[in-house]
């Protein structure tokens, strides 16, 4: 009985670990800059005031998304991205593929602008 128990805890954990990395897109086919955040955490509060003053100059390319820990709705999305370090910032076009994955830390916004602006998206 353990060893059928551990079998489908296996077969659960890697099916859950291959599935798409894309969260499906309700942009409307537009490009999609993902943000993932801690709302307590000091450099996703400098990250999110960041995007905050970019909104005006960018979303007419992309849409910004956030994706906070403390949401429990967000969840799925910091796993599908496999999102270890915050903020985290990803460009994804308007197929749902990832385009540019930023390093975990504080983006200045002209490497943002920049990052958008190159994008092929």
């Amino acid at each position: 009985m353990l060893r059928k128990t551990i079998l489908l805890l296996a077969i659960v954990l890697i099916s859950a670990c291959t599935e798409q990395k894309n969260v499906s897109s309700t942009s409307g086919g537009k490009p999609q800059l993902l943000a993932f955040l801690n709302p307590n955490g000091s450099p996703c509060q400098m990250q999110r005031a960041i995007l905050n003053e970019l909104g005006g100059k960018v979303t007419s390319k992309v849409e910004i998304k956030n994706y906070f820990t403390t949401s429990q709705s967000d969840q799925d999305a910091f796993y599908k991205y496999g999102v270890r370090g915050l903020p985290s910032l990803i460009l994804i076009d308007s197929k749902g593929e990832v385009v540019k994955r930023f390093s975990p830390g504080i983006q200045s916004s002209s490497d943002i602008v920049e990052a958008i602006e190159s994008c092929k998206c």
